[in-house]
């Protein structure tokens, strides 16, 4: 039987390790270039997730988010994330400009949108497949596609 003596020492070893984890995660800057985008209406709409739960769409969710002017066909951005990782990237053209990615009956997009897996056709955004590797100072090229 572990009496709290026993106990106390392990937990506080486990708390010191788990705050030297925490202590090395730095925040990271990310460089994207946007590509492919069709016109300079409306804005485009950034985001990294960490959760399935919030992807694609529940952008105030996002681990890291951008939105700035479509005002050219190539855009490039920096993306701060809270640590290096995995992330499922969504980009979305809001030409229409109501603040999210307008959708179909059967929910595939019908604004311009990219995913961290560069699709070379349309499909809907998964989580899985739009999961890439971030790292400080790197930088990811992705092309928008529109339907």
């Amino acid at each position: 039987m572990t009496t709290h003596r026993q106990l106390r020492p392990r937990l506080l070893a486990l708390a010191l390790l788990c705050g030297m984890g925490l202590a090395r995660a730095q925040p990271i800057e990310v460089q994207l270039q946007l590509s492919g985008l069709r016109s300079a209406q409306g804005r485009v709409l950034v985001a990294a997730h960490a959760t399935r739960e919030s992807f694609p769409s529940q952008w105030d969710k996002a681990a890291a988010r951008v939105e700035l002017a479509a005002s050219a066909p190539t855009l490039t951005l920096t993306l701060k994330l809270p640590a290096p990782g995995r992330y499922a990237l969504i980009v979305v053209h809001d030409e229409d400009g109501d603040g999210q990615m307008s959708k179909n009956l059967v929910g595939l997009p019908r604004e311009g949108y990219a995913t961290g897996n560069n699709p070379k056709s349309l499909e809907f955004p998964r989580f899985d497949r739009s999961m890439i590797e971030l790292r400080d100072a790197g930088r990811v090229e992705l092309r928008l596609l529109y339907p």
